[in-house]
């Protein structure tokens, strides 16, 4: 999996951390250093859960269709493209599938009565990008996992 547009900003906020710290917001020393730690603090939590907890766009890749493809913490599909059998890439009718985010893992499965369509037999052949994360701004990362980030 990987993250096309990656999220605009953290879950937690420079002046969260210095206040659970106990460094004064006036003093700017440290800055860049937690900014940088805020970031790889997120980055490693995100493979670690596999999840995304702001608001990203990702791309996870398969050889073919399979009956459910999961989307760790997908918000909404943005596309699902594939090689069809001539090598011709193809963008799928959004008609045709439909995103299940009830269950613990999101995942996209072709609508009742619609067959995923042939792919050629190679690598990627079959292409999704989403959305994913719990919401846009910090406030809608669970406080648990806010925590854990400090």
């Amino acid at each position: 999996m990987k993250v096309i547009v990656p999220p605009r900003i953290e879950p937690v906020s420079l002046a969260e951390v210095k206040q659970q710290i106990g460094i004064q917001e006036s003093d700017t020393q440290s800055d860049a250093l937690i900014t940088r730690r805020i970031a790889e603090a997120r980055h490693w939590a995100e493979g670690y859960t596999g999840r995304a907890f702001i608001a990203q766009t990702r791309e996870i890749r398969w050889d073919c269709f399979v009956e459910r493809h999961e989307l760790p913490s997908a918000l909404t599909v943005v596309s699902v493209n594939y090689i069809d059998t001539n090598g011709a890439e193809q963008t799928l009718d959004s008609a045709n599938y439909t995103l299940d985010t009830y269950s613990f893992i999101p995942c996209v499965e072709s609508v009742y009565g619609v067959a995923w369509p042939a792919t050629r037999r190679e690598r990627n052949a079959v292409r999704i990008q989403f959305t994913a994360g719990y919401g846009a701004t910090s406030d809608t990362v669970p406080p648990l996992i806010k925590e854990a980030l400090i």
